[in-house]
């Protein structure tokens, strides 16, 4: 099975705790982020977050079908690490993925970026 398809926005916000639900992250992801440096930052943040990470083949191997969508909004702290994670669908996948997440060094962004992932598979 390999990755079809992966999408990677990257906004600005300042408390990802407070968007608690997908509509808002959602809204928030329609930011205008149209300077050039958000758009480095964001393929930058979106590469070592699926870099690092070897979640893909162990959550979706040897699956009898295609996975669903799944999209992965995640927060970078000023530190350059993994701050909150949400998933959708938060299901098995979801569950797995957050299982075998390793320690992620970001590039250090001057404040928090929240990030949206969309990863879609084909056979």
């Amino acid at each position: 099975m390999k990755l079809k398809h992966i999408t990677a926005t990257l906004l600005l916000f300042p408390l990802f705790s407070n968007a608690t639900s997908f509509i808002d992250l959602e809204a928030k992801n329609k930011v205008d982020t149209a300077s050039e440096a958000g758009k480095k930052y964001e393929q930058q943040a979106a590469q070592a977050f699926l870099n690092e990470n070897n979640f893909i083949k162990t959550c979706f191997s040897g699956q009898p079908t295609t996975p669903d969508p799944i999209k992965i909004y995640f927060e970078v702290t000023p530190q350059g690490t993994l701050g909150e994670l949400k998933m959708d669908p938060d299901g098995d996948t979801a569950q797995c993925i957050k299982k075998n997440l390793k320690p992620i060094n970001f590039p250090k962004p001057e404040t928090t970026f929240i990030a949206k992932i969309s990863l879609q598979f084909r056979n």
